[in-house]
């Protein structure tokens, strides 16, 4: 009996405390988001996942870490609404990378979201964890992240 040995694509992107990564495997992605530092500027996380809008906290109302954020799904390309203080970005995950661009023009966040960061897929799941839980062990592949 042979070995199978998988291979994974990785990418990493930072926007000051808040490291964006990602694993793609043929069609399968993952993607973690998670807070580098125990303070910074408060910030959360938007996406609608098969209509349902998740807002996540990375850093608190205070600054403080609060969850690391896990999206892992098959055949999509998501983008996330970022909002780090009084500024907002939009996360792409591409093919080739993680890219984040800023949001310069007026808009409402939901309808943006609506526009930008909605997703459907019943193989796509989306959740948080917060960081000082840490009973078990990450399952694979976010132990490798």
């Amino acid at each position: 009996m042979g070995i199978i040995i998988t291979s994974y694509t990785r990418y990493n992107t930072k926007i000051d405390n808040i490291e964006f990564k990602m694993i793609r495997k043929e069609d399968n992605i993952w993607i973690k988001v998670e807070p580098l530092k125990r303070k910074s500027t408060s910030s959360s996380l938007h996406i609608i996942l098969n209509g349902k809008e998740y807002n996540f906290e990375i850093y608190d109302i205070n600054g403080t870490e609060a969850n690391s954020i896990y999206l892992k799904g098959y055949k999509i390309l998501p983008s996330f609404y970022l909002i780090f203080g009084k500024k907002s970005f939009r996360v792409d995950c591409k093919l080739n990378g993680i890219i984040i661009l800023p949001i310069t023009e007026v808009h409402e966040m939901k309808n943006y979201l609506e526009e930008n960061c909605n997703i459907s897929s019943l193989n796509a799941l989306c959740w948080a964890v917060a960081v000082y839980y840490t009973s078990r062990p990450e399952k694979p592949p976010f132990d490798e992240m």
